[in-house]
């Protein structure tokens, strides 16, 4: 599972969460929670995407320079890949603190909306050619 996807389920599982509060037995607290995590998530989703936009923006014109810098260029791929590493692991972090917030029963209740939700749909959309 690569990043997009990741931040996808995250957002799909918290609106989940959020929309099912009550039949869950969700508490306010938890609410406010979850839905401070859900916009935590897709603000540093944004922010961690426009970073790496940026970068590849300067790999892009460094290698377009007559005297190109291979050390220069270099410096920027590990740059890239050090964004998207950091990325991947506070998702990774958001979803493991989104399942900790719910009992076994909970959890299984919310997979149980979330497949209704996803049925209720058309053919279920892939988000990339990965997935």
């Amino acid at each position: 599972m690569h990043k997009k996807c990741l931040k996808k389920k995250i957002l799909l599982m918290a609106g989940t969460l959020l929309a099912n509060s009550k039949e869950l037995g969700i508490s306010d607290e938890d609410f406010q929670k979850i839905k401070d995590l859900k916009v935590r998530t897709k603000k540093s989703y944004i922010k961690s995407r426009a970073e790496t936009e940026t970068v590849l923006v300067d790999i892009i014109s460094a290698l377009w320079d007559r005297s190109m810098d291979i050390a220069k260029v270099n410096e920027l791929i590990d740059k890239k890949y050090e964004l998207k590493r950091q990325g991947m692991k506070e998702l990774a972090g958001a979803w493991f603190e989104l399942k900790s917030m719910l009992s076994q029963e909970q959890m299984e209740k919310t997979w149980k909306f979330y497949k209704e939700e996803r049925a209720g749909g058309s053919e279920r959309k892939e988000c990339c050619e990965y997935c």
